[in-house]
């Protein structure tokens, strides 16, 4: 198996776990154990002056939420990766690359921002799980002449 295919089976995985992180996740939460969940939310939140009922809402709120934008951005990047990563097309590298690296900084300085170390471990992860298969193809999109920009 050359490195091209290992490094595009990667983010292809990656992306269909993602999928299934972004289905399981509510099922797991609403009909789960929750209470880790809920002690990272209610830490996170609480120094808000939410009251406990407030915080109930807002998680309930929440997850569907999560579970759609993590449900539909990586089905988005897994089209992506699929049809025109085959076709070494430089929009297809940067319009996985750049969402995912604006995601990362955005996440994680709310994540910080709202003292929620779980999250930005969890965001660390994902992001050079992710990262590390575009950095390694960007050569495949991208030849030493030219530049990524």
């Amino acid at each position: 198996m050359t490195a091209e295919i290992f490094w595009t089976r990667w983010l292809k995985i990656t992306m269909l776990l993602m999928i299934f992180a972004g289905v399981l996740f509510p099922v797991l939460y609403y009909w789960g154990p929750t209470e880790f969940i809920d002690h990272k939310f209610e830490q996170a939140f609480r120094r808000h002056s939410l009251t406990t009922e407030q915080l109930h809402h807002l998680k309930q709120w929440m997850v569907p939420i999560i579970a759609i934008i993590s449900i539909s951005w990586s089905g988005t990047m897994l089209y992506i990766a699929n049809h025109a990563f085959k076709q070494r097309k430089k929009w297809a590298w940067r319009s996985i690359f750049y969402p995912i690296l604006a995601w990362f900084i955005i996440d994680n300085g709310s994540s910080l921002y709202y003292g929620v170390l779980f999250d930005l471990t969890i965001n660390t992860i994902l992001f050079f799980q992710l990262a590390a298969p575009l950095l390694f193809l960007r050569y495949q999109f991208f030849p030493k002449k030219e530049g990524i920009g």
